[in-house]
Parts: structure tokens; C-alpha cells; sequence
């Protein structure tokens, strides 16, 4: 999240109230949700393994690639 400065407080409300949620073909699953940077609004993922016990955050990405990922407007 540093490394792309993606603010904590994004991806836990990404996590809690997801725009969309997918299950991966991996079986892992995306929470999808929008963040801001300047005047451009981004597509948040949050890909994470669920193991029934624990939700682990495996990626965070902020992308402009909406149509790419199929998100929600």
C-alpha cells in the first residue's frame, strides 16, 4: 500500500463496503471500490485470500483501467 500510496483507511473500506465483490479463478476473491487522486477517480482492488478465519490482503491496486475490470460506474 506504501509503495503505491494507497491510504490504509481505503482498503479497509473497500473490504467493508465493496462497490463489487468477485471470486477470482484462483479462488481468491477482489473487493472493488474508487479512491481519488486529484480530480481523476480511480478504480481501487483489493485482492485477498479468505480462509474462513482470516481475510488476507494479497494486492492493492488503484488503476484507471475501469472498462478493463468491469467495475461499476
Amino acid at each position: 500500500m506504501r509503495e503505491r500510496a494507497i491510504a490504509e483507511h481505503a482498503v479497509l473500506d473497500t473490504i467493508a463496503r465493496p462497490a463489487r465483490t468477485l471470486v477470482l479463478a484462483d479462488g481468491r476473491l477482489e473487493f472493488q471500490g474508487w479512491v481519488s487522486r486529484g480530480d481523476r477517480r480511480l478504480l481501487l482492488r483489493v485482492i485477498a485470500d479468505d480462509d474462513r478465519t482470516v481475510l488476507t490482503v494479497v494486492t492493492v491496486l488503484a488503476t484507471s483501467k475501469i472498462a478493463k475490470y468491469g467495475a461499476p460506474t
